[in-house]
């Protein structure tokens, strides 16, 4: 690459950093990475060019006005089914580049490619709809454990009460739905799915 090539190719990245927030992740570091080796007096590789292009369409004018406005439309809505996604996505080991910046940074917002790679997969959608979905049996219903084989065998046929519908994600399953009950005249809490409850009767009634 000559002198000009260079020095455009310079300027190309001391625009970049003016672009790319410091909190931008793998982007920032490359960036930076290559700084640093153009300070150095060295030339890009074929492939760190292609890379750099890329970068410059994620952080483009029209990259960042539409980030913008994302971002204004961020709602309470998206931020429910985000933190779900990343909750369940977080015992999988899966998007975990989105996964940790979603947990270290303060009121992170992900990109719009990011919050539907996240949310709107198969998996995901079903684990949204598990929590999100109106539960079968309401806080305070009496339930029963079904005899079922994925039922602990120490609860199987046992009578508790609903106390939660809680987020203890576990699984994009039908019925997967997370409940807490608590058993007849015990204390301790029992994390379940709804497909292993069954209703046991009405709700107790309170004493006049």
């Amino acid at each position: 690459m000559d002198g000009e090539g260079d020095t455009n190719v310079l300027e190309r990245v001391e625009r970049l950093l003016t672009r790319v927030p410091q909190n931008g992740g793998w982007d920032r570091g490359f960036v930076e990475s290559v700084m640093e080796q153009l300070g150095a007096g060295r030339t890009l590789s074929p492939r760190q060019q292609e890379i750099l292009g890329k970068i410059e369409g994620r952080f483009s004018d029209e990259a960042l006005d539409a980030r913008a406005d994302w971002e204004d439309s961020w709602d309470d809505d998206k931020q429910a089914r985000f933190n779900i996604a990343v909750k369940y996505y977080g015992r999988t080991g899966y998007y975990q580049n989105i996964v940790q910046r979603a947990w270290n940074q303060t009121d992170f917002v992900p990109s719009f490619k990011e919050y539907n790679a996240l949310t709107n997969n198969k998996y995901a959608t079903a684990v949204i709809e598990n929590v999100l979905a109106e539960g079968k049996y309401p806080v305070g219903s009496l339930v029963q454990f079904r005899k079922s084989n994925r039922v602990n065998h120490r609860l199987r046929g046992k009578t508790g009460m609903v106390v939660a519908h809680n987020d203890e994600i576990k699984t994009h399953a039908k019925g997967g739905k997370p409940y807490s009950v608590v058993l007849i005249g015990e204390s301790d809490i029992k994390n379940c799915k709804e497909r292993d409850l069954k209703n046991a009767g009405r709700s107790p009634q309170k004493r006049s």
